[in-house]
C-alpha cells in the first residue's frame, strides 16, 4: 500500500506508507522523520523546505532529542521483554520438574516404570 506525500504541491512517489514496514516492524529513521514531517506541529523544528524531498532541521537539537526519547523507549521494552522471557523460562523449567515428579510418584503407586 502506498501513500502520496505532498510538499510544495509536487506528489512525491515511492514512499511507503508509514505504517507500512520493510523489515517486519522495524521502523526506519527515514519513516520516523517523514512522521514528524507529516505533523503541522514540528514545523518549529523540522519542515519541508518546498524543494522536492528536501527538507530543513530547523532545531536539530530537538529532532535530535526526539529520536532519542525513542530509542529510550525501545531499550525499555526490550528490557521488559527480556525480563518476561526469563520469567517465563523459569516458570516453565519449575513446572516441568513438577510434572517429572509427580509423574514418578504415579508410576511408584501403581507399580508402572517411568517414561521420559
Amino acid at each position: 500500500m502506498k501513500r502520496e506525500y505532498l510538499t510544495d504541491g509536487h506528489p512525491l512517489r515511492d514512499l511507503p506508507a508509514l505504517t507500512t514496514y520493510q523489515r517486519r516492524g522495524s521502523l526506519q529513521l527515514w519513516q520516523f522523520l517523514i512522521a514528524l514531517l507529516e505533523n503541522p506541529a514540528n514545523t518549529s523544528f523540522i519542515a519541508w523546505t518546498g524543494r522536492g524531498l528536501e527538507f530543513k532541521l530547523v532545531e536539530p537539537e530537538e529532532v535530535s532529542s526526539k529520536i532519542i526519547i525513542v530509542v529510550i523507549i525501545i531499550i525499555i521494552i526490550i528490557i521488559i521483554i527480556k525480563n518476561v522471557l526469563i520469567r517465563v523460562t523459569l516458570h516453565t523449567k519449575v513446572l516441568q520438574g513438577h510434572f517429572t515428579q509427580l509423574s514418578q510418584k504415579h508410576c511408584r503407586s501403581c507399580g508402572t516404570k517411568a517414561t521420559d
